[in-house]
């Protein structure tokens, strides 16, 4: 396993960035191919971090096909690209990562998975929407499989068991790249002209809930807030009622705020989650931009 760590914690961006601006492609290719050795070896010493790095890898290079196919007006080796239901695509290894990350020895907080497969799965819905017109359907499945990762039985039960800190600073930027993600996501859909449900917007109150559990002993994200209000209003009262019923939801902000959400009292409501600007001390760097 200290071999995987070390080289996991290869860093790309060290070696090139500073005279390219661009991530070094051989030591990419390199981290990759090691961990993939590593994983198809000695899966022992495979953990759910160094999952994620390989899976964000593997994403690395299937976006590079995906570019190329459109490129050369393929569309047909696209939606072959975008279905492949191979072990290991990153989607896979993802849920690899999480499927690890759920075993007893490691149920110690681990939102990380969850985000990063959240993260994947509405890049590549993003994708289909704006280049694969006949491919709508696909799209809103991989939002569905998004919302059900951030729901009540994926990230948002792992932020009802913990308490936000100041130096959280990783996890405070990955909570909020979920939430900004999926409300820009339900914006496309609505651009789209493709009809929102309730199944739409359970995952996000349930994942706001956990949000108010994190939060317990003060002031929520106003930002954060923000994306989830302005989300809100893509849907009329009947189907935010209906999704507030459906929803897994304990806090005691959610609780008290259980009849507003319908008519969507914005006044009460953000008092009663006191939105503020939450700092965070530190964060993970943003996902390696594309060579």
């Amino acid at each position: 396993m200290t071999v995987t760590a070390l080289v996991a914690s290869l860093n790309p961006a060290i070696v090139a960035r500073q005279n390219t601006g661009v991530d070094s492609e051989e030591i990419q290719v390199l981290q990759k191919l090691l961990l993939e050795e590593i994983r198809s070896k000695h899966p022992e010493a495979m953990y759910p971090a160094a999952l994620c790095t390989l899976a964000d890898l593997l994403e690395i290079e299937e976006q590079d096909g995906l570019d190329k196919a459109i490129a050369s007006g393929s569309e047909q080796e696209a939606v072959a690209r975008c279905t492949c239901r191979s072990e290991d695509t990153a989607q896979a290894v993802f849920k690899q990562a999480i499927a690890m990350a759920r075993r007893p020895e490691n149920a110690n907080h681990q939102w990380y998975p969850y985000s990063y497969i959240c993260g994947y799965l509405m890049r590549r819905a993003g994708f289909i929407l704006q280049n694969l017109a006949d491919c709508q359907e696909m799209a809103m499945g991989l939002l569905q499989d998004a919302g059900r990762w951030m729901g009540s039985n994926g990230g948002a039960a792992v932020l009802r068991k913990y308490r936000y800190t100041s130096s959280d600073g990783e996890l405070y930027k990955d909570i909020e790249g979920v939430i900004e993600g999926y409300c820009g996501a339900l914006g496309w859909l609505q651009e789209k002209g493709v009809p929102l449900s309730s199944a739409h917007l359970v995952p996000l109150l349930e994942l706001w809930d956990g949000v108010c559990w994190l939060f317990e002993n003060g002031a929520k994200p106003a930002s954060w807030l923000g994306h989830v209000l302005r989300a809100l209003k893509l849907f009329n009262a009947e189907v935010r009622t209906d999704a507030l019923r459906q929803a897994e939801v304990s806090s005691k902000a959610m609780v008290k705020a259980s009849n507003l959400w319908g008519p969507l009292k914005l006044a009460p409501i953000k008092m009663i989650f006191e939105g503020a600007d939450v700092e965070a001390e530190a964060g993970r760097a943003s996902k390696r931009p594309r060579r």
